[in-house]
């Protein structure tokens, strides 16, 4: 298991099985031009399941950081652009290759596959 530290807790997930944009350089060039991204991914390859999860811990927060109006938009806007960035991959675009080529080295591929 790998262990990461994102908003103050703690998430577990298997070594090699997952994702993070944000730990990409392709990424890091993009980030600047108003995309977003999701915290990780993985696909569980038993449930033919792609996993997009955003963390944020909401312990210490008062009602309205909770639930601020555009929290619903925000999450749609990170879905939307991180499954973007997957389909670049599965339509070998020249940014897709280049998302590919980084992740190589963990199941990333098999997102690509199914």
């Amino acid at each position: 298991m790998t262990a990461y530290y994102e908003s103050g807790l703690r998430l577990n997930l298997p070594k090699g099985e997952h994702f993070r944009f944000q730990d990409c350089e392709v990424y890091k060039h993009l980030c600047g031009q108003k995309l977003k991204e999701m915290d990780f991914g993985w696909w569980q390859k038993e449930q033919n399941r792609l996993w997009l999860i955003e963390i944020k811990d909401y312990a210490h927060l008062t009602t309205e950081e909770r639930l601020p109006n555009h929290l619903l938009e925000n999450l749609v806007d990170k879905a939307t652009d991180s499954l973007l960035m997957l389909a670049s991959c599965w339509a070998k675009t020249g940014k897709g290759r280049e998302f590919s080529a980084h992740y190589q080295s963990n199941n990333f591929q098999n997102i690509q596959n199914n």
